[in-house]
């Protein structure tokens, strides 16, 4: 096993490929999933026993690469625009029955690092409360106008980059608690940090084009493996989305301090990643049998007397029934479910009843 399990699996090539990381996903146990994670704890690295702090002012300049900037720039403004707001972002209900919960951001790229030879996760995207509960939330930006997201960038991979991220945080949460409330003023509760996946609304769709199954299969995979790894102890997964309405949608103003502040155009807003039936993939239904229609005819029941046709009414072979537009007839046989055969003169019609 790797110094980081999680780490190792996201770098596998069929996770990495557009066309074979559902496959990787439906091969993928919880049980597999959560030894990974807990080996991911056991290694990470522990910033807090070197005497660094996780939460530092951000310096002025900008260090990360120009394909990072704009992710950076988004996170950036999320703390911004949280830390302004009246009021906590909603979550998206995913369930009619789900109580409300409100996420707020904190901060953004937190260094986790303890020494220079520390390998895999050099810093956590966003880390937030979900209520008061600790949340690292693992950030896939790409803008509204892409055509295409990043090679290798699966939402397989995502996943378990994330909970590395999420391992790295569990591993030190008691420091991190402690400095949250020194630094920010929140009390967080004690119980196990939550991993938030967001990804940009266009991060999402352009996953789902990529799919060979319209995103159908690898959705209900990701949505099992979620469930199943939080019925088996392990930690929670949320998946969201991010709304940016606007192409751009944030833009660098100057702060106070000269130090330069994304800020978006206009609000932002957290949804689900994915609509609630978007896992359930659609089976084909087998070919129905055609109805053979009866040769022999079936006189009018002179005991029933003769009915103005309606779909909504039950109907049996012999009832006599008067239709607006094709006149008197008789009914001959079921035509198939909800259907009725039906002899106007010397022309066989199917009708619906039971509507």
């Amino acid at each position: 096993m790797s110094e980081n399990p999680l780490l190792e699996q996201a770098a596998e090539r069929q996770v990495r490929l557009a066309n074979e990381f559902q496959k990787a996903a439906a091969e993928l146990t919880a049980e597999q999933l959560k030894a990974a994670f807990d080996g991911a704890v056991s290694s990470a690295p522990r910033r807090d026993e070197a005497g660094k702090a996780f939460f530092e002012p951000h310096p002025a300049r900008r260090r990360t690469r120009a394909k990072d900037r704009d992710a950076e720039d988004v996170a950036a403004a999320l703390v911004a625009f949280s830390a302004a707001a009246e009021k906590p972002f909603w979550m998206p209900k995913i369930l009619p029955t789900d109580d409300d919960h409100t996420f707020e951001f904190l901060d953004h790229r937190i260094p986790v690092k303890a020494k220079r030879e520390d390998k895999g996760v050099g810093h956590l995207d966003l880390i937030g409360l979900l209520d008061d509960r600790m949340a690292i939330g693992s950030f896939k930006y790409v803008a509204n106008d892409a055509t295409r997201g990043s090679t290798g960038d699966t939402p397989l991979r995502a996943l378990l980059e994330g909970l590395s991220d999420l391992a790295t945080a569990t591993a030190s949460a008691a420091a991190m608690r402690k400095e949250l409330a020194e630094r920010f003023g929140r009390e967080v509760s004690e119980e196990p940090p939550v991993l938030v996946l967001i990804g940009t609304h266009r991060y999402w769709e352009l996953a789902r084009k990529r799919s060979v199954q319209k995103g159908a299969h690898w959705i209900k995979e990701l949505e099992r493996l979620a469930n199943e790894l939080e019925a088996a102890a392990g930690p929670t997964v949320e998946y969201l989305g991010l709304d940016l309405p606007d192409t751009p949608s944030f833009e660098i103003q100057e702060g106070e301090g000269g130090e330069e502040a994304p800020t978006f155009i206009t609000t932002p807003r957290l949804t689900l990643a994915w609509e609630a039936t978007a896992g359930h993939v659609k089976t084909r239904s087998k070919p129905k049998a055609k109805t053979e229609l009866k040769d022999e005819i079936v006189l009018a029941d002179p005991d029933r007397p003769p009915r103005p046709y309606k779909t909504t009414e039950s109907y049996e072979p012999g009832d006599a029934i008067q239709h607006q537009t094709l006149g008197d007839g008789v009914v001959q046989a079921p035509g198939g479910p909800g259907k009725i055969q039906v002899l106007f003169g010397e022309d066989r019609k199917i009708l619906v009843h039971e509507r």
